[in-house]
């Protein structure tokens, strides 16, 4: 009889315990699944705010990578150009979250050939602002030695290669790509006055007499 009130007691205890255990478990298992639901949305989140810093960072790349270098023309009060000055501006513009960096509006492209012999020339295609002149889409390319007077400007040399009328005859003849007759033609304008517009071509030809020998031999 008593062992039986042993056996009973002790079953009972063992039931406690193990109701007792179980419900510890319980309040456990469910604590670390709220604790693993909780690691799982800050993953996420952690996951999603690295795509978007590494977006940030490769889109901030891309802008900054955009920078061209851009000859401007700058004047006086008059209006009388006085020389050039170098600026770099951003060609793209990207969107982030609560602003935006802007590209510089009524930047065009246009090409400049420079030619030293009809078999020997090089074609560049350069970023200028819209209305620009000539000379400062060459002045982008080349190291040209120039100088301005009461007409604008008058280049003397490009690259190191330097005309002498005075000797032999040889100077550097200006040209821009007619898109009406789809041909070359001779300006009648100095660089410094002929003004850009998006998809011009123009041309330096290094060479001698009057009418020019030499034309420009690239075909756009």
């Amino acid at each position: 009889m008593v062992r039986e009130k042993i056996f009973t007691a002790l079953f009972a205890v063992f039931m406690a315990l193990a109701i007792g255990l179980g419900t510890l478990y319980y309040i456990e298992h469910a604590e670390r699944m709220e604790l693993q639901t909780k690691y799982e949305t800050l993953k996420g989140a952690f996951e999603d705010l690295e795509e978007k810093h590494s977006k940030l960072l490769s889109d901030i790349e891309n802008y900054l990578n955009s920078f061209e270098k851009v000859i401007i023309p700058i004047y006086n009060e008059t209006g009388v150009l006085i020389g050039y000055r170098e600026i770099f501006v951003p060609t793209k513009e990207i969107n982030l979250e609560n602003f935006t960096l802007p590209s510089v509006s009524g930047l065009i492209k246009v090409k400049v050939i420079i030619q030293y012999a009809p078999d020997n020339y090089s074609v560049y295609e350069v970023y200028v602002i819209e209305g620009s002149d000539a000379l400062a889409a060459t002045l982008e390319v080349a190291e040209v030695d120039y100088n301005i007077g009461q007409y604008g400007a008058f280049v003397n040399g490009i690259n190191g290669v330097y005309s002498d009328w005075s000797e032999n005859g040889t100077w550097w003849s200006f040209w821009y790509w007619d898109l009406k007759s789809n041909s070359w033609t001779l300006a009648e304008i100095g660089p410094s006055s002929y003004k850009l517009k998006d998809g011009d071509v123009i041309a330096w030809v290094y060479t001698k007499g009057w009418p020019p020998e030499d034309t420009p031999k690239y075909t756009p």
